[in-house]
């Protein structure tokens, strides 16, 4: 067997595995969703325009071109912390709290949901890595309340502390099919919950607890600080 045969039949590396794995989920959790709120937004326009609606649509467009934009800044701020995820930089922590405040904003132009986004605590010295997670871990949490949960209004309150940052999100939607409190090792073991955010908090070695009712939805999340991810 030559080298270039030998090369198609070994087994892939694990951390290759591993990195394409989670770039996957971010791709799918981050740009594809946004991409799915943009698709709304410009079947909107149509709408709009096809009844000739103009400065309704005209307004729908600018809101598209923010929305791009504003991915483009996330993609942006993703390939940064691929280039060194435990890196601390200031700045860089000042974009992440700005794009978390922003998050109420874009879940309400993409999915028409009005949102409130809060944070508590000092921002200074959190790694490039540790930063997206949980940036992507609210982003997730809001947008399955837009998509899934029939909600009027959402809220996420994220306060960062010395040894882990608590993410609570709450919607007034109808709740999952379960109803209860139940943490990550319960709804793991029933197979019930948000399975993708599931996974991203399992990888962080985080907690959850989601308490569901016919009235809403309480997701309460922590992330170690010194989460394997960051």
């Amino acid at each position: 067997m030559n080298s270039k045969q030998a090369s198609r039949t070994s087994p892939p590396d694990p951390a290759v595995l591993k990195e394409r794995q989670r770039l996957a989920r971010e791709l799918h959790d981050g740009l594809l969703q946004s991409l799915t709120g943009i698709t709304l937004q410009l079947e909107t326009t149509q709408r709009l325009l096809a009844v000739q609606e103009i400065d309704a649509a005209r307004d729908r467009l600018q809101a598209v071109q923010t929305l791009i934009l504003a991915e483009q800044r996330q993609l942006r701020g993703l390939i940064e912390q691929l280039k060194d995820s435990r890196q601390t930089n200031p700045t860089a922590n000042a974009h992440w709290q700005a794009r978390l405040l922003g998050l109420a904003q874009q879940i309400e132009m993409e999915w028409g949901l009005p949102t409130t986004v809060s944070i508590q605590g000092a921002v200074t010295d959190l790694t490039g890595g540790l930063a997206e997670q949980t940036y992507l871990l609210v982003r997730e949490a809001l947008t399955n309340c837009a998509r899934h949960a029939g909600a009027t209004r959402a809220q996420a309150e994220i306060a960062v502390e010395p040894d882990r940052i608590l993410l609570r999100v709450k919607d007034n939607g109808r709740g999952f099919a379960f109803h209860g409190c139940y943490d990550l090792a319960q709804l793991t073991l029933l197979g019930w919950g948000p399975q993708s955010l599931m996974g991203r908090i399992t990888a962080l070695g985080g907690q959850l607890l989601i308490e569901s009712s016919r009235t809403g939805t309480g997701l309460e999340m922590i992330v170690p600080r010194g989460a394997r991810k960051e």
